[in-house]
């Protein structure tokens, strides 16, 4: 049996018999209406970011109150609810 190479044509655009497949057309590409979207959808979460990258890494003075807390023994632990977290945790690797 001889295995002889198939030419195959450069790939090109989908004709309008191949969009059929996808349903009716509904007037505008996919693309033309994903674009816009897709831009304010990125512009929003550029503005979120630059926000959350203006916050302080850490908020030190929630950090203080729990450390007095801690200090104070005023901080409720529930030493079952912790015992289960940590099993879960460590049953579940």
């Amino acid at each position: 049996m001889k295995i002889s190479p198939q030419r195959i044509g450069a790939l090109g655009p989908l004709s309008s018999q191949d969009d059929s497949r996808k349903g009716p057309a509904t007037g505008a590409s996919p693309r033309q209406d994903s674009a816009p979207r897709l831009s304010r959808e990125l512009k929003m979460v550029q503005q979120a970011r630059a926000q959350l990258d203006a916050l302080p890494e850490v908020d030190m003075e929630k950090v203080a109150m729990l450390r007095q807390a801690i200090a104070d023994n005023a901080l409720p632990l529930d030493m079952d609810a912790l015992s289960r977290a940590i099993v879960d945790l460590h049953g579940k690797s």
